[in-house]
């Protein structure tokens, strides 16, 4: 929905998203619900949420090109960092696959970054609420080095 201000696209939600989540997502995202309450109206199925041609064809398609021209425009890994990133990601999350923190730690490395500006912590058999504790009790201590 952010993106769909932002960018004032006026392609429907059916486009990206599988019903009953279309027509559901505008409801829950105007600024009235808790995380809560929009997780409880979700799912955590990628093949449930997303239809089956943006995931097909989001790379070949010229109809989703401006999805993908969006997410290219708003991506952080085109640069090299300077200052130290501590990047953590439980292995077991299925809210925000660790695919997506590994390759990001990937071109950072690429780009030049060393290990010791940024690392990747794996928080094994860690999903998106379990990592919560360990990552605050690995995280806190480094913050605290820095000063």
């Amino acid at each position: 929905m952010a993106y769909k201000a932002s960018y004032q696209w006026t392609q429907p939600l059916t486009d990206i998203f599988n019903e009953p989540y279309a027509t559901r997502i505008p409801a829950l995202y105007d600024g009235s619900k808790t995380g809560g309450e929009i997780d409880a109206q979700l799912t955590t199925s990628i093949k449930e949420l997303i239809t089956s041609s943006l995931i097909i064809g989001i790379d070949s398609e010229a109809r989703f090109a401006y999805l993908k021209d969006a997410f290219n425009e708003n991506s952080l890994t085109d640069w090299k960092p300077s200052k130290p990133i501590f990047m953590y990601h439980g292995d077991a999350d299925v809210t925000i696959p660790y695919s997506n923190s590994l390759a990001t730690y990937n071109v950072l490395v690429a780009n030049n970054s060393s290990a010791d500006v940024v690392t990747l912590t794996t928080l094994s058999g860690a999903n998106h609420e379990s990592g919560v504790i360990p990552y605050i009790e690995d995280f806190i201590p480094k913050m605290l080095d820095l000063r």
